[in-house]
């Protein structure tokens, strides 16, 4: 099933082809996929047992079109978020890379962001004191990393401000 999830592209393109080839060559099959499926619709007993393995291969090439593209990624691959934060918290646990946080401010009072390598506000900071100023008209700001800063113990983001805040932090696990 992995050799399967990893080659779904050229297991598509190889049955497009024969498809192809199919379609263009004087048999009373016009379509393959087509035909398959229709046999298989139609009752798979009546069938000579050539096409059998035909129908099986066409339902796999289906459900691999369909599953393929969600198998070649796994969870831990994906850029995650904490969730909407309001305090200084721990905002994730367990080692992995932070590719940034965005902080929505009152549209009054101007936060300070400091975050942590840490589940406590000790230890190594993973940036320097960001200053998210703000307006009115410019209550949102993101603070990315590129390329991702990388952490051991978790995020903790400590923040001050006079007003209310909220901030996600965006991450992938390790």
């Amino acid at each position: 099933m992995e050799w399967i999830a990893a080659n779904w592209q050229w297991i598509a393109l190889a049955l497009f082809v024969a498809d192809k080839i199919v379609a263009v060559t004087p048999t009373k099959y016009d379509d393959l996929i087509f035909t398959a499926i229709k046999g298989a619709l139609t009752g798979i007993k009546k069938k000579p047992k050539i096409e059998i393995p035909l129908v099986i291969f066409a339902g796999m090439f289906m459900v691999g079109c369909l599953a393929g593209p969600a198998a070649a990624f796994q969870p831990e691959d994906w850029v995650r978020q904490s969730g909407i934060k309001t305090s200084s918290q721990t905002a994730v646990s367990g080692a992995g890379y932070l590719y940034g946080i965005m902080v929505s401010t009152d549209g009054t009072n101007d936060v300070t962001v400091v975050s942590y390598d840490n589940t406590a506000a000790t230890g190594t900071k993973l940036h320097p004191d960001w200053v998210v100023t703000t307006s009115a008209s410019n209550r949102a700001q993101v603070l990315g990393f590129d390329p991702p800063v990388a952490f051991n113990n978790g995020v903790y983001v400590s923040v001050t401000t006079g007003g209310t805040v909220s901030y996600a932090v965006y991450y992938r696990a390790r």
